[in-house]
């Protein structure tokens, strides 16, 4: 089981983080892993795989504020 998102974990993904905005989805593609991507990029391997919907809303909601904060 992965280890489960910690405020570094966050700190890390917002640093990261490029302009949204961020979508959350199941991605079957994926073993129906949540994915957290922004809106218009298609290019595989980018935005964040989790297992959990609640924290794929969760982190896009937070990618997004910090976007607008920015």
């Amino acid at each position: 089981m992965p280890d489960p998102i910690t405020p570094d974990t966050v700190r890390a993904l917002i640093a990261k983080a490029t302009p949204g905005p961020w979508e959350c989805f199941q991605d079957a593609s994926y073993y129906d892993m949540w994915l957290v991507r922004q809106v218009h990029d298609r290019t595989f391997g980018q935005g964040f795989h989790l297992i959990n919907g609640d924290e794929a809303a969760a982190l896009r909601d937070l990618l997004n504020r910090e976007v607008l904060k920015g």
